[in-house]
């Protein structure tokens, strides 16, 4: 996401992060096998919504990217 890429996550993944990530908006969030192969094949022939998702993911995680916004996080769920 930092990178400016869209990203397919698990809903595993977004654990801890539901305030942040937010499904079809900055990310894809998929809830199984199946749906996490239809997100990256949406993703693969859409290349609008993928600028999109990738661009709102920049902008919407670029300040919690921080180390010290990381390290808080992280520190919380160890």
């Amino acid at each position: 996401m930092q990178m400016g890429r869209p990203c397919v996550i698990t809903n595993f993944a977004a654990k801890g992060f539901e305030a942040l990530l937010q499904d079809e908006k900055n990310t894809l969030i998929a809830q199984n096998d199946a749906d996490f192969a239809q997100k990256l094949q949406k993703l693969l022939e859409n290349h609008d919504i993928s600028a999109q998702i990738a661009q709102n993911a920049q902008k919407d995680i670029q300040p919690h990217l921080q180390s010290i916004s990381f390290d808080a996080i992280l520190s919380k769920f160890l």
